[in-house]
């Protein structure tokens, strides 16, 4: 799906420089793999914490960010509009665009880490697109670990409840996923083991 100009502006204005968020921390407790292929999906234009997960010595962590497709940054500058593997680990970045991106989708990933992105996601059918896109990259024992925080939300009107609605919705249409959803004071995490198609 889309997004207009304005939108990822939008977006763009709720990228924060946190060293930690929820997802993060569950991502910490439930991988001590330091070599599990992690992607932090919806990383923002920093891809902050795909850096910090590297430093902490998760080597195999990437990010993607739809800024990286919609968007050129400073940071694409860098490469010239491209991401080459010399490049990529020379300069320590975490980020993938374009062709790059294109070749990651298929990958195996253990875990796929998508903190503070649905929450400001400016549609619902935009919401729904985003996680029909994250659930295509969920292949068996494939963990997602997907956030949906009280603050900010741009759908103030998707409630908790909604939201959880929807993970059923679209984590639910494969019988062998795995999808348990937790709620508190944060929002809601939700946790999906991919299963066998």
């Amino acid at each position: 799906m889309r997004y207009t100009k304005k939108q990822i502006e939008e977006m763009d204005k709720t990228e924060r420089p946190w060293k930690a968020t929820v997802s993060h921390k569950w991502l910490r407790f439930l991988c001590n793999n330091k070599k599990a292929r992690i992607l932090d999906f919806g990383c923002g234009k920093r891809a902050t914490m795909p850096q910090v997960l590297r430093d902490q010595g998760y080597k195999n962590a990437f990010g993607y960010d739809i800024m990286f497709e919609e968007h050129k940054t400073e940071d694409q500058d860098r490469f010239n509009g491209t991401l080459e593997k010399s490049a990529f680990n020379a300069l320590g970045t975490a980020t993938m665009w374009g062709s790059e991106w294109q070749d990651h989708k298929t990958f195996f990933w253990h875990y796929i880490v998508v903190s503070n992105v649905i929450n400001i996601q400016p549609t619902k059918e935009h919401i729904y697109s985003t996680l029909k896109t994250i659930n295509s990259l969920i292949k068996p024992k494939t963990t997602a670990i997907i956030n949906y925080p009280t603050n900010p939300r741009t759908l103030p009107e998707i409630s908790n409840g909604m939201f959880r609605d929807m993970i059923d919705d679209v984590f639910n249409a494969n019988p062998k996923h795995k999808v348990l959803c937790t709620f508190g004071s944060h929002g809601v995490i939700a946790l999906i083991k991919g299963g066998g198609k």
